[in-house]
């Protein structure tokens, strides 16, 4: 039978309850770079951004480029130059968490300049009320 946790040494204590932290720590975090966690922590009130007024000038300028994301490159397989490659792309990739920076995912725009906060809450908020063209 194996020893009560009451008589373990106290360094085997102190090892079992660091262990037990990091995997509760873990367990709590998985997932945590989803568009999904963005999209909820996110206000959109009285914001609602339109692809053609909002997205496409912003995805044009600093995503969509030759290099990145245009339809002739295709980083990592994502377009961003139409209406339906952005709605897909936003879907098939953590879009959110890497515009955000946020850690365990790619950090866009690749060696450019984080996108202002109010950049990110318009791609947010476009997501999160149902990517209006």
């Amino acid at each position: 039978m194996p020893p009560t946790f009451a008589v373990l040494p106290n360094q085997m204590k102190k090892s079992i309850l660091i262990a037990a932290t990091l995997l509760i720590s873990i367990a709590c975090n998985k997932g945590k770079n989803n568009n999904a966690e963005y999209m909820a922590a996110c206000d959109c009130t009285g914001l609602a951004p339109s692809y053609n007024a909002n997205i496409k000038p912003l995805y044009d300028l600093k995503c969509a480029t030759s290099g990145c994301h245009n339809a002739a490159t295709a980083k990592s397989g994502l377009k961003l130059d139409t209406y339906q490659n952005a709605k897909d792309g936003f879907a098939a990739n953590n879009t959110l968490c890497a515009v955000n920076q946020g850690s365990g995912c790619g950090h866009m725009p690749l060696g450019g300049v984080k996108l202002t906060e109010a950049e990110i809450k318009n791609i947010t908020c476009w997501a999160k009320n149902g990517f209006p063209q």
